[in-house]
């Protein structure tokens, strides 16, 4: 799997599982005590209802920002490619000064310039990367950017939910949810760490931990705020 859609997939599903477990405890843990008829099944469209919401959040918040990228991107190339026609020996220098930086000496700078500046679009690349920091080409298309993490959102955050159609018991509901929830957790964080080059089941582990442990945290805040008088 590509790094970046990796990292794309991980953020979606994790956000939608830790949000769609929240959810849980906190409809489940708060709602069932001050609401007597309560059902399963509104517990299911509460989280189904959050979770359609934040798949859009996510998809806009994600077009957005990428879509912000890649106009950074185009208008720093375009300039450099300006820079380059119209004051080559100044932007020569400056490569000069990258090079430096990065501990070659005289001679060798001048090698490395000679051959950089013989093509131009090649030193349009490493102007972008090793002055600006800027990626050389375009990133991903924002719609294919933001749909990826939406999606992925979406698909963490209904399977949580999904026990709350199964059962009439909030309980057992409940239980269930945070299994899946689990699981979810547990699957994200072994192909993370696995691609990531470390160990799977610690990574499995961690994640796990971390994500029960935000919802855990949610319930022990509405279960505090559900004990104040009034």
């Amino acid at each position: 799997m590509h790094s970046e859609r990796l990292e794309e997939v991980v953020f979606g599903v994790l956000d939608g599982v830790i949000t769609s477990l929240a959810l849980v405890v906190g409809v489940d843990g708060v709602l069932s005590h001050a609401v007597g008829d309560i059902t399963s099944r509104f517990v299911f469209l509460a989280i189904l209802a959050a979770t359609l919401g934040g798949m859009m959040s996510m998809f806009v918040g994600a077009w957005l920002s990428a879509r912000s990228r890649q106009k950074v991107i185009r208008r720093e190339r375009a300039r450099e490619e300006q820079h380059i026609a119209e004051l080559p020996e100044l932007e020569r220098e400056h490569l000069r000064g990258t090079f430096r930086r990065q501990g070659f000496g005289e001679p060798e700078v001048e090698i490395l310039v000679k051959a950089v500046t013989g093509d131009t679009k090649r030193w349009v690349d490493v102007m972008m990367r090793d002055e600006l920091k800027l990626p050389t080409e375009s990133e991903p298309q924002p719609v294919t950017h933001g749909a990826v993490i939406g999606v992925a959102y979406l698909l963490g955050g209904l399977l949580p939910a999904a026990p709350f159609l199964l059962t009439s018991s909030l309980q057992t509901g409940l239980w269930a949810s945070l299994a899946i929830g689990g699981i979810q957790l547990a699957g994200v964080g072994f192909v993370e760490a696995h691609f990531g080059g470390s160990s799977p089941w610690r990574g499995a582990a961690e994640v796990a931990a971390i994500g029960l442990a935000a919802a855990f945290a949610v319930f022990l805040v509405t279960t505090f705020f559900q004990g104040l008088p009034g």
